[in-house]
């Protein structure tokens, strides 16, 4: 993979991720519940208790938020994921996102004791993040010919 390709990668990966952690912020604004999602990735390290914005936790949990939605989840998109998946080309990073949406929800925030994410408002608030991350990321992406 080339230095141009990381870079357009982390990129893509950085803005969606941001747009992601917007639309969940402030969900509340459609009427569904707001979720900070490093809020909830940096409680695990604060004994189950959501931190708050800008504390030390707080920022540790945006640090991992970040990192997997910016640097790992794009480049292992881009070295695995868009060769194996059987869905068309044009949705293949929103399937994406879908994919990821179901792994946190379903794998990762349980085995991390956030039972939240079983509660349908919250899931729908994930699920839009997500589906938010995904197309974003498709559209800053794409490989130029």
């Amino acid at each position: 993979m080339k230095i141009a390709r990381v870079i357009q990668l982390v990129n893509a990966g950085a803005v969606a991720t941001k747009m992601m952690s917007d639309t969940m912020e402030n969900a509340d604004r459609i009427g569904m519940p707001a979720v900070d999602i490093p809020s909830v990735l940096g409680s695990k390290a604060n004994r189950e208790v959501d931190p708050p914005k800008g504390t030390k936790k707080w920022t540790t949990g945006a640090m991992v938020h970040y990192a997997l939605g910016s640097v790992v989840f794009p480049l292992a998109y881009d070295a695995v994921y868009k060769h194996v998946s059987l869905c068309p080309k044009s949705i293949k990073p929103l399937s994406w996102g879908l994919l990821l949406w179901a792994g946190g929800a379903f794998v990762f925030m349980p085995m991390i004791g956030k039972d939240r994410f079983k509660k349908q408002s919250i899931l729908t608030t994930y699920l839009a993040g997500h589906i938010v991350y995904g197309a974003t990321f498709g559209a800053l992406s794409k490989e130029k010919k």
